[in-house]
């Protein structure tokens, strides 16, 4: 027995009834909604006539829809003059309209989740590879949204509007930047914020996971919530070159315990500090980009998390098969993608060939 998909008929229909009695309701349900949120063909048809007028700017009514769907050929397939009117008479009052829209739009990500679990189930009966489609899976759950306008293009004007209004009210954790520590780089960039990519470059032993702990530390002692994915250095080496960066005392004296009392004192005070910070250590060896991915996700979902670091790109594994330099650029436009995803920013420490790095400081 075939299973018939989730929809509301009469929800479909009272959401065409209000907007034909009023264009409040048009504007009202169009900002939930898109036609192939509509199950039958009949109302799709009409919704898609309906934007369309409202994107002319013209008042939407019987006769102007009607007219819009004989333009479209599509005027007799949704039941004509007939079939709208007793859509008006199936709803008393526009009032209810959102609700309505609502109602049509569950269904719809009801039915968009089925189609799509269905197709992964159908990949992995036919053997696909496992880590993609757990990739796929993923992807695709973080980008669905109920809210039609999630990620929807905008206008200029609408997001200027937003920024001014919020020129006068408190700063809230979507709008907040975190500062990297440097004020030389914070004062030009404002910062970091949700969606960046930063890449922090440099030669051997210059200290690129020096400045990465320190950008960390910074935000964490912020309010940022932080993961470091670490493929050179043990959870311990890196928990004590926080404590040194912090307490101003050596990693030297800290591995040797030439303490004195008050560098014992400030060391206890400094961890019982850093312990009360939101920084995530994981150290393992083997770090594929689908491995970032997973786990980001994963402590983002665990952690609320606002900033990831990986040190270092070089150390990443990647396919024998695949070309180095492109591999790389895959890593870091992937890193790019997964800060939009997770709403936060990526910090990736790259090791640059000498000859670049001469090149730039000339």
């Amino acid at each position: 027995m075939e299973r018939i998909p989730p929809h509301d008929t009469e929800s479909e229909q009272s959401v065409i009834g209000s907007c034909l009695q009023s264009n409040t309701a048009c504007w009202e349900s169009t900002a939930v909604l898109q036609p192939l949120d509509f199950r039958i063909d009949a109302h799709q048809h009409i919704f898609e006539g309906i934007t369309r007028l409202l994107s002319s700017g013209t008042p939407v009514d019987l006769l102007t829809l009607s007219e819009q769907l004989q333009k479209s050929h599509h005027f007799e397939k949704s039941g004509g003059a007939t079939y709208l009117s007793q859509c008006i008479d199936a709803v008393p009052s526009a009032v209810n309209v959102r609700q309505y829209a609502t109602r049509v739009r569950e269904c719809s990500v009801l039915r968009e989740i089925i189609a799509f679990t269905q197709s992964i189930q159908e990949k992995a009966w036919n053997n696909a590879d496992a880590h993609e489609l757990l990739s796929e899976l993923q992807s695709k759950l973080i980008h669905m949204n109920f809210n039609k306008d999630a990620f929807a293009p905008s206008h200029i004007a609408d997001v200027l509007h937003k920024i001014v209004n919020k020129m006068d009210k408190p700063e809230t954790p979507d709008d907040y930047r975190y500062g990297f520590g440097f004020p030389e780089i914070d004062g030009p960039t404002a910062g970091m914020g949700k969606g960046d990519l930063i890449i922090v470059g440099g030669r051997t032993s210059m200290g690129k996971t020096s400045c990465a702990m320190q950008i960390c530390l910074n935000a964490a002692q912020n309010g940022a919530s932080c993961i470091f994915f670490s493929l050179e250095m043990t959870k311990e080496q890196l928990a004590r070159r926080a404590l040194s960066t912090v307490s101003g005392i050596t990693d030297y004296e800290i591995r040797n315990k030439e303490l004195d009392d008050n560098q014992t004192i400030l060391l206890i005070k400094t961890a019982g500090q850093l312990a009360e910070s939101m920084i995530v250590i994981d150290d393992s060896s083997y770090l594929s980009a689908y491995d970032l991915q997973v786990r980001s996700r994963q402590m983002k979902h665990k952690y609320k998390t606002d900033i990831v670091v990986v040190d270092y790109l070089q150390l990443m594994q990647f396919s024998q098969t695949q070309n180095l330099a492109r591999a790389v650029g895959d890593v870091a436009k992937m890193c790019k993608n997964l800060a939009k995803d997770i709403r936060g920013a990526v910090i990736l420490t790259s090791q640059v060939r000498r000859t670049t790095a001469e090149q730039s400081e000339k």
